[in-house]
């Protein structure tokens, strides 16, 4: 969708970019033209916006809740569930699954094209979220931190680089139907406090510095 400048006021023109096999959690650009999907079978894809064409790219260890370019367009920060927060270099090649013991490749269901393993990851944060759905994440290239929220509901931070925790805070309370659960999630810059996190708990925003 995107609006029609032709006109003195704005119209919204509406068109299909794509069209997957499963629900769309999470978008973000790895660059102006190059656009990446997070899905609910824990594929990822990408889409190029001048060609109109895509692809499945890899493929996470769990439900893909939320994505994030890296530091480079080829990098990409992929959370989900369960229990999963990786790096991905979107370069790295894939191989389909293995035939399964006993399969002879004769019949209807193993003339189907393989299904793709999980996609070896750059990194592996340590981190956990074994279903809940939104939790924040964020990624800050900039300063080389990954925000995480966890269903215990604490906040872990991460080095970009080495995928190390670097900072844990302690468990933020929510509100009562949802006591532990951090839906969004920014990690910010500013001229007099440095870096600091805010996250949306319940009805309130608050801010973490260190």
């Amino acid at each position: 969708m995107y609006p029609d400048s032709r006109h003195a006021h704005f119209d919204w023109t509406g068109s299909k970019t794509a069209e997957t096999k499963s629900d769309v959690l999470a978008l973000d650009w790895l660059s102006p033209n190059l656009l990446a999907a997070g899905l609910r079978n824990a594929s990822v894809m990408l889409y190029d916006m001048r060609s109109g064409g895509s692809a499945l790219r890899l493929r996470h260890n769990g439900v893909v809740t939320g994505l994030r370019r890296a530091d480079d367009e080829t990098r990409l920060v992929v959370c989900g569930f369960p229990d999963a927060l990786c790096m991905y270099d979107l370069r790295m090649s894939r191989e389909p699954e293995a035939p399964q013991p006993g399969q002879s490749g004769k019949g209807k269901r193993d003339r189907q094209k393989p299904k793709m393993p999980p996609t070896a990851p750059l990194l592996r944060f340590e981190y956990s979220n074994k279903y809940r759905y939104p939790l924040g994440f964020d990624v800050n290239a900039e300063v080389g931190l990954v925000a995480a929220a966890e269903d215990n509901g604490r906040i872990q931070l991460y080095s970009l680089q080495s995928g190390k925790r670097v900072a844990g805070v302690p468990e933020v309370q929510g509100n009562r139907a949802e006591p532990h659960q951090i839906k969004c999630l920014r990690i910010v810059e500013t001229l007099d406090r440095g870096t600091k996190v805010l996250a949306g708990v319940g009805a309130r925003i608050v801010e973490l510095a260190w």
